[in-house]
């Protein structure tokens, strides 16, 4: 059985202006809830209602009305209408959760489910007996986790969402310019690097930076006429030459 979770008692998208409203009252001393709800344009109740899901997924600092550090991130990136920042910002609060992790684990552990199993496992994990509220309180969590790009709903099946593709540009992009180019015509960091073949010709070699993670890069020099079939020889060259020498 899941563990336990307080339901949304609004839609996501009202959700999305209370969390933003939080955001114009953290300059505040003590907030109160009914500063929120003015920003928010709504009844201090509406805000109060849906307190308790917002502190249990992280979004809102226990006994205090201002947001926690992921809530502030999540707010940012609202406010930067950004789908993809929104999308990772919602990911860490995911994750973050282990009751929003179980609803993404059951139906990648699955393949897919039917929408209405889903919605009984999020009933389930709030005691939510009340039938009439169960609709609009499973949905806010679905659509929150369909925002999150965790989740896909097509006519009442859910999926996992399909991975994005990470793009080499995108991993370079936070190191300096010089060695974000992958051009293999180029020489990432003006260096050239030119060799003599049989025949006397100059020949330069692609140089490729490859992100092993923050601040660390290796280099990969790949010849001329590289063709993409040679990749597994590569990789078992690397695998050989790079690889744990005890092992056997």
């Amino acid at each position: 059985m899941p563990n336990k979770i307080s339901m949304p008692l609004a839609s996501w998208e009202s959700l999305k202006k209370i969390i933003r409203a939080y955001r114009q009252v953290d300059s505040h001393e003590k907030p109160t809830v009914e500063d929120v709800a003015k920003y928010a344009g709504m009844l201090r109740p509406v805000v109060s209602a849906n307190n308790n899901f917002l502190r249990e997924v992280g979004i809102v600092n226990e006994g205090e009305n201002k947001l926690s550090a992921l809530g502030l991130r999540l707010s940012d990136c609202l406010a930067l209408e950004n789908d993809d920042l929104i999308a990772e910002a919602l990911q860490d609060v995911v994750r973050a959760n282990s009751v929003l992790n179980q609803f993404v684990g059951i139906v990648r552990a699955r393949g897919e489910v039917k929408t209405e199993l889903l919605r009984g496992e999020i009933a389930l994990a709030s005691n939510l007996a009340d039938r009439t509220k169960q609709p609009s309180a499973t949905k806010a969590i679905l659509d929150m986790l369909q925002e999150a790009k965790v989740l896909q709903v097509n006519d009442d099946i859910v999926r996992p969402a399909a991975p994005v593709p990470i793009r080499l540009s995108d991993m370079l992009a936070n190191f300096p310019a010089e060695v974000r180019t992958t051009d293999r015509d180029a020489a990432p960091l003006s260096e050239s690097k030119r060799v003599k073949t049989d025949g006397d010709k100059d020949v330069q070699l692609a140089r490729i930076p490859l992100p092993l993670g923050p601040s660390r890069l290796a280099y990969i020099q790949l010849p001329d006429k590289w063709e993409s079939k040679e990749l597994p020889k590569l990789i078992k060259i690397l695998q050989i030459a790079l690889g744990d020498d005890s092992e056997t």
